[in-house]
């Protein structure tokens, strides 16, 4: 099973405080963000390789990375359920 990584970006000398997760599983790449400037107070999210970016995926900042996570995922995959059938009907 891959696993999430911290991926937040550190000033030199700045305490270690995860913000930013990101995982990688073949050509997806799914990244978490707490407080995105963009969205102070919440999670986003982008799928790579999903055409999803900046997505709030409406949960407070302060809940656990873990719980962004699993949302992260479970839109993912329903994101490529959507492309699957779409793709389906093509001839």
């Amino acid at each position: 099973m891959t696993e999430w990584k911290d991926a937040t970006s550190y000033r030199r000398g700045e305490e270690r405080n995860p913000r930013t997760w990101a995982v990688k599983s073949g050509v997806v790449r799914l990244v978490v963000m707490k407080d995105n400037v963009n969205n102070p107070g919440f999670w986003t999210m982008h799928a790579y390789g999903l055409g999803i970016e900046d997505y709030d995926i409406k949960l407070p900042s302060d809940q656990p990375a873990e719980l962004a996570q699993r949302m992260a995922v479970n839109i993912a995959a329903n994101k490529a359920r959507e492309l699957a059938k779409a793709i389906s009907k093509i001839e």
